[in-house]
């Protein structure tokens, strides 16, 4: 019998939505993803799921520490809140995350 354990990890992200004609572009300038949309909300909806599947895609291959370095991250302890731009707003990125482990495997 297997027991599931399930974290869950949030990014709070800074991005920008552009409207461009009949779409709207959403950005996110600090990972370099992007995505589109027919609404505004159509977008930050698509460009959270572009960032969970950024990061999940890294995570996978074991280059989430590479990715987020070349972005020009680092450890910030202590930082509790995001300086952003008038003309960006805050999402929050859900990451879960699940193991299985054998019920005599788990601690």
């Amino acid at each position: 019998m297997s027991i599931q354990k399930v974290i869950r990890f949030e990014m709070r992200v800074p991005i920008t939505v552009e409207q461009d004609g009949d779409w709207f572009i959403s950005a996110c300038p600090s990972l370099d993803v992007f995505s589109q949309g027919e609404t505004h909300d159509k977008a930050v909806s698509n460009i959270i799921e572009a960032l969970q599947l950024f990061i999940f895609s890294c995570y996978e291959r074991g280059t989430l520490d590479q990715a987020l370095k070349e972005c020009g991250f680092h450890s910030a302890l202590g930082i509790e809140s995001i300086p952003v731009d008038e003309d960006m707003e805050i999402v929050d990125v859900p990451l879960p995350l699940m193991a299985d482990y054998a019920e005599n495997h788990a601690h």
